[in-house]
């Protein structure tokens, strides 16, 4: 809790809700009436909203890279959120990158600040030696 909180401050968006949001999204105990007021939908809300700005204050401090992998496993509240960011007015010095399988595609993805680079499966020949120098 003291490095959310840490975090928070450090970001200028300190408050005893924005700690109670945090803390209900990471399944953790909330403080007694930091979320009073909120029912489940607006905690959702609220809680996509500080991410937002959390991001958007921690790209202010220096360029920042989220990686995301797995993308076609996103939930549409999720997708939602990534889309914002992608189409934020706001200029952040976000490099976004994501995994993905190619019969996934985000909305996003015809966006002129979205470029894609298409990998091909691995070889196995070429799993076998990544497995081997991580076991090893």
């Amino acid at each position: 809790m003291h490095k959310l909180e840490l975090g928070l401050t450090t970001l200028g968006l300190q408050s005893s809700r924005n700690l109670g949001l945090l803390l209900h999204l990471l399944g953790l105990k909330v403080p007694d009436g930091a979320l009073i007021g909120l029912d489940g939908v607006l905690i959702g809300l609220r809680t996509r909203e500080l991410l937002q700005e959390f991001l958007e204050a921690r790209c202010r401090l220096s360029p920042v890279v989220l990686m995301i992998e797995d993308l076609h496993w996103i939930d549409g509240a999720s997708e939602e959120f990534l889309g914002k960011i992608v189409d934020s007015e706001t200029k952040l010095r976000l490099l976004l990158l994501t995994t993905r399988r190619p019969e996934y595609s985000p909305p996003w993805l015809a966006r002129a600040v979205v470029s894609s680079l298409p990998l091909e499966p691995l070889r196995w020949a070429t799993f076998a030696a990544l497995s081997a120098h991580g076991l090893g």
